[in-house]
């Protein structure tokens, strides 16, 4: 099977490392937009930066009356470079009414990613017939551990069960019809309730019928999504609160155990791709922002459920609903932004991101 991941970062490598050389902080046309559809949600994880940011710094999660319309996404999506990758999130972005509507209209016209908890998919059947039929390129579902952790990381009883009903049933769909899409993308953030069970995750995501099973480091960034936009780029100087009561050795045994399966099926992917040691490195607490540097603002655009853009942090760039997004791309703010990182390496809020990427040409062991 193609690798389309490894495939797709390959290419943003690339584009990204030109686009990083054009002065002035300008950047080429982005080769990815995320629309957050809405920060509307049906489960209470315990490793969610929105919900750290309603708790910790009072943000209202939802606010339905100000989310973009259908339309105003319809429209941004044909403004995008024919090129782009489109990712669809949230919040649960299957919660919306018309989020269907929204991604069958996109798969048709852009390559289509959606990242979802998979419980819609479950409840509502026909919701993978709809993504099967649309060419949706592939579908992120978060399975967390067996059924006892799983729902317990999620925060309400059943999850599991309908999480993996969603899953079977975007298998079956897509097999039953014959088509190679979307590929299905098991999706696990490692915590400390189930650093000790990779493995089971990786035999659930088979079992399943996922294509890929992708483990994602933990963010304690209170700084991302869009969902409290600040013009203050001093807050990324404060490094994310570290990772407590965590069992480090644990996560060096699944990690050793994993490192023999990456060729099979699914795939195993981590997020950001690090060697094991970098992992182990930041659940200690002790990874180093000098040792990374980041090309995403130079490649993705963040739009909020209301309109807002942001580089990745939640740094406001500009409302689409106020400018188009072509402008605020390449305003002042965005290439200041990208200016403070590349001359700073990495900010130290940034520990923890998916997009990091080593300054390092080896690739170090568990053992190291």
């Amino acid at each position: 099977m193609i690798n389309a991941y490894t495939l797709y970062y390959t290419l943003e490598r690339l584009y990204t490392s030109i686009a990083r050389h054009l002065p002035g902080g300008y950047a080429l046309p982005p080769l990815q937009v995320v629309f957050e559809l809405t920060y509307r949600c049906n489960l209470k994880c315990e490793m969610c930066y929105q919900r750290r940011q309603v708790d910790q710094l009072g943000a209202r999660r939802s606010d339905k009356a100000r989310e973009l319309s259908a339309d105003e996404i319809k429209r941004l999506v044909r403004r995008t470079p024919w090129w782009s990758l489109i990712v669809f999130t949230g919040g649960e972005p299957l919660l919306r009414q018309d989020a269907l509507d929204i991604i069958a209209y996109t798969a048709r016209r852009r390559r289509c990613h959606i990242v979802t908890n998979g419980v819609a998919l479950g409840v509502t059947p026909e919701t993978a017939g709809v993504l099967v039929e649309a060419g949706v390129m592939s579908v992120g579902i978060s399975l967390d551990g067996d059924q006892a952790t799983h729902d317990a990381i999620r925060g309400v009883p059943g999850t599991f069960d309908r999480t993996l009903r969603g899953i079977q049933a975007l298998w079956s769909v897509r097999n039953e019809r014959g088509r190679a899409w979307p590929l299905i993308n098991v999706k696990s953030v490692i915590t400390r309730a189930n650093a000790a069970r990779l493995g089971q995750i990786v035999d659930l995501a088979t079992e399943a019928g996922a294509d890929f099973c992708t483990f994602q480091m933990q963010n304690n960034s209170i700084h991302l999504s869009g969902l409290m936009p600040n013009r203050d780029i001093s807050l990324y100087t404060a490094r994310p609160d570290p990772i407590e009561d965590f069992d480090v050795a644990a996560l060096k045994g699944e990690l050793a155990g994993l490192a023999a399966r990456q060729a099979g099926r699914p795939i195993v992917r981590f997020i950001p791709d690090l060697p094991p040691a970098d992992y182990i490195l930041h659940y200690e607490n002790r990874a180093a922002p000098t040792d990374y540097l980041c090309q995403t603002p130079w490649a993705t655009a963040n739009i909020s459920a209301y309109g807002d853009v942001f580089p990745c942090l939640n740094y406001a760039i500009g409302n689409v609903r106020e400018k188009e997004l072509a402008r605020l791309w390449n305003n002042s703010r965005f290439r200041a932004f990208r200016q403070a990182l590349r001359a700073d390496g990495l900010f130290p809020g940034c520990i923890g991101c998916c997009d990091l990427r080593s300054r390092h040409c080896t690739r170090r062991g568990v053992e190291e």
